[in-house]
């Protein structure tokens, strides 16, 4: 039968109701996933499995009883067994399964007190650390590095002092960490740890085992490890990157309590920014940005990091950089802007999220001096995106043209230079990114006089191409407020007009001069009749009728691409009305520039019949027609047409409409300046429960050096949140997940939250019978 589990205790934090569980927890070295599969054996079953000769029952059966214990079941009763069965047995699968058998059970009774069949293990084991196998052996000091009972790690330290000693370095290396483990239990275990580990890091020569000694003397001889490193300090590119690392945080450590002790590492970790071992570059740029504020050392870290940017392979990895640059960017802004190239190249990543990173980080660093260069990068990454086989081409081609609009807006000297070559995406099927062009356009044919005639002239070239029905909008309304020269206004006119095809719009209506008001569903339907075959493979004749909508539409050509025709005859009446209005003000101007009244008749009454047209399709279309807000904008278009001279309507129509424009314009600006300088006040310089330095009562070694980095805090303050923008309670709320039913007896619903690298789930639990 199974033991009775121990009910936890419930503890309320914050609101929220947790589990504690340090009356039932227990030290855990090793964690495996187990889902249970039909019917659980019992313990006798396991027991009579363990008394069989064939190894490979042996072996299944462990792997179960290990299992089962780490999911909880108490499984001590088959220690007896394990000893008298397992251990003898020389197999290595068996003698591994053997030793994480150990490692889970329970080595103490109830009353604290050391079982009786230890002492078979501690044998066991003595005879495994004298064994003639360096697997056995290693194996062996691999469990005595996580062992915590003192009584079994006395009578064995003499055997592990022997291993020190051996000829295989796997044996060795592990030896080293089983002393240490001796030594963090207990310190009289070894009382000469420090200087048997001394000894063995200046004799060993193996990476693996001088890194364990090493890291051993750090954290439990901190002086002599400081010493080892000023003698190997000239070698220290030599030595191997694990060793390395350890050798970098002790170097933090040491300057962070002694900061004037910096002069003595910062050339040699200057060396190692040159490391082949990425590991120890990324690591030793952090360590050289938190201890100096040397311009020449902040740009030599930079540089590394742009090499690990460009030349790692792991998009992991990159991000990681990429937020160390941003770092970075708060106090040496200058610094990376003179890297901003090399930054930047990293667009070769085919990653759209490390992309994303390194454009919004160019926009932030771009200065008069690099302009020029950052704006050919992205022409470049633009002309790219035109290759179909480049991944979420269209997603980077609206990010690169965001950047451009960004840059344009910070340096207006470049958009002459950008501006011919996104209007090439005008008609791009990406509808954002077409639509971000226009936008763009429109701002610069607003904002730039002396671009105004070129980017006009190549709209008109480019309006055939467009596809999106926004893009045609804004398009349209350009034409409408700065087509100016009678030239400008005659292709205006010919291009809206060979958009829209002949009239008129509806089929019933050729070879008629009026317009009846017939409903749509008494046109004339087109039949064709084509054999289908059945599921049961005889043949029958299939009707199809397209009616007089679907027969104009062909009529115009709608299989390329969508033109503004085939967009109203499907329905899209908002367009109808741009274009009327469009029509209108380009009459009025031609109107205003020519005093020809039999010329201003004749084109007035030419666009009335487009306007009429619009009116005669929409009322004809069945059960959905043209909206009461449509129909009122042209019929005042079609009052603007009828009376071209009015000098109101000029007023409002012609100089009005630009000036509220021009006025947006400014306004966005003013905007998005008071925003930013908002979010920078906002900011909190210090949190309330920080630290108070004051300088005057800093002691002498600290009171010279610039401020060090505390990396434990900021480590919290990133896995907590603090000094993040804090969210308000519905944006909360549209993070929740649902975990169970609402009728279910127990309802649960999780908050995710992503701080940096760490997510944390918040977890609301309600009982509800």
């Amino acid at each position: 039968k199974k033991a009775a589990r121990v009910a936890p205790r419930w503890l309320f934090v914050g609101g929220r109701r947790i589990i504690e569980m340090a009356s039932v927890e227990r030290q855990c070295t090793v964690l495996m996933p187990f889902e249970r599969a039909g019917p659980q054996d019992e313990a006798s079953e396991l027991q009579a499995s363990l008394e069989k000769k064939e190894v490979a029952i042996k072996v299944e059966t462990m792997k179960k009883i290990i299992k089962l214990m780490l999911n909880g079941e108490q499984l001590g009763g088959l220690l007896m067994s394990v000893i008298r069965f397992v251990i003898p047995n020389e197999d290595h699968q068996l003698k591994k399964l053997v030793y994480l058998y150990l490692e889970v059970v329970d080595k103490t009774g109830a009353d604290g007190k050391l079982l009786p069949e230890m002492i078979l293990v501690c044998n066991m084991l003595r005879n495994d650390l004298n064994h003639a196998n360096e697997f056995v052996r290693g194996c062996a000091l691999r469990f005595l590095s996580k062992l915590k009972e003192p009584e079994i790690l006395e009578p064995l330290v003499p055997s592990v002092k022997s291993n020190l000693e051996h000829r295989h370095s796997y044996v060795r290396r592990n030896a080293v960490l089983a002393i240490y483990n001796c030594y963090r239990t207990s310190d009289t275990l070894v009382p000469d740890a420090a200087d048997l580990i001394d000894g063995f890091l200046q004799m060993e020569s193996d990476a693996s085992a001088k890194r364990n000694a090493f890291l051993m003397l750090v954290h439990c001889a901190q002086d002599r490890a400081v010493e080892y490193v000023l003698s190997v300090i000239d070698q220290i590119s030599s030595l191997g990157d694990i060793i390395q690392l350890v050798m970098l945080e002790l170097v933090r450590r040491v300057c962070r309590a002694n900061p004037l002790e910096k002069s003595k590492y910062m050339q040699a970790m200057v060396g190692l920014l040159s490391s082949p071992s990425p590991s120890v570059t990324f690591e030793c740029c952090g360590a050289l940005v938190s201890l100096s504020t040397n311009a020449h050392v902040v740009r030599a870290a930079t540089q590394s990091y742009c090499q690990l940017l460009s030349h790692h392979s792991d998009n992991n990895v990159k991000l990681i950089v990429l937020d160390r640059l941003t770092q970075l960017k708060s106090n040496h802004a200058s610094i990376l802007q003179d890297s901003l190239m090399d930054i930047m190249r990293g667009l070769a990543s085919p990653n759209v999220d490390i992309k994303r990173k390194i454009l919004v980080l160019s926009i932030e660093l771009v200065n008069p001096r690099n302009i020029e260069a950052v704006v050919g990068v992205l022409k470049k990454e633009v002309i790219k995106t035109q290759n179909d086989e480049l991944e979420k081409a269209g997603e980077y081609r609206q990010l690169l043209i965001q950047t451009i609009h960004g840059c344009v807006l910070k340096f207006p000297e470049v958009a002459g230079g950008v501006v011919h070559l996104l209007m090439d995406f005008i008609g791009d099927s990406n509808v954002s990114s077409a639509g971000d062009v226009i936008v763009f356009v429109r701002e610069v044919v607003e904002t730039y006089p002396k671009l105004r005639d070129g980017v006009v002239q190549r709209l008109l070239d480019c309006f055939p191409q467009i596809r999106a029905t926004k893009v045609f909008r804004v398009a349209l309304w350009i034409f409408s407020e700065y087509c100016l020269t009678p030239e400008e206004l005659e292709a205006a006119l010919n291009v809206i007009k060979a958009s829209l095809g002949d009239l008129p719009f509806c089929p019933s209506e050729t070879g008629t001069v009026g317009f009846s008001d017939e409903p749509r569903s008494h046109m004339a339907a087109i039949t064709q009749a084509k054999p289908a075959l059945l599921s049961d493979g005889s043949y029958a004749t299939q009707t199809s009728e397209s009616t007089g909508r679907a027969a104009g539409a062909d009529a115009t050509g709608t299989g390329a691409q969508p033109t503004v025709r085939s967009l109203i005859l499907g329905g899209d009446f908002f367009l109808a009305t741009v274009v009327s209005s469009t029509l209108a003000k380009l009459a009025m101007r031609m109107a205003e520039i020519k005093q020809d009244p039999v010329a201003q008749n004749q084109s007035a009454a030419s666009l009335m019949m487009y306007l009429c047209a619009f009116v005669r399709y929409g009322r004809s279309m069945q059960p959905q027609g043209l909206d009461d807000d449509s129909h009122e904008r042209i019929c005042q278009c079609l009052t603007m047409l009828s009376d071209l001279s009015n000098p109101a309507l000029r007023e409002v129509w012609l100089r009005k409409t630009r000036e509220s424009f021009a006025e947006s314009l400014v306004e966005k600006q003013q905007a998005a300046a008071k925003e930013a300088t908002e979010v920078e006040e906002a900011k909190a310089k210090l949190q309330a429960d920080d630290l108070i330095q004051i300088r005057q009562l800093k002691g002498k070694q600290a009171g010279g050096s610039n401020t060090i980095e505390d990396e434990e805090e900021a480590d919290l303050n990133r896995a907590t949140g603090a000094g993040e923008h804090e969210e308000d309670f519905g944006a909360r709320l549209q993070r929740v997940v649902q975990l169970t039913g609402l009728s279910d007896p127990v309802y649960a619903e999780a908050v995710v939250t992503v701080h940096s690298y760490d997510i944390v789930l918040d977890v609301l639990v309600i009982n509800q019978t």
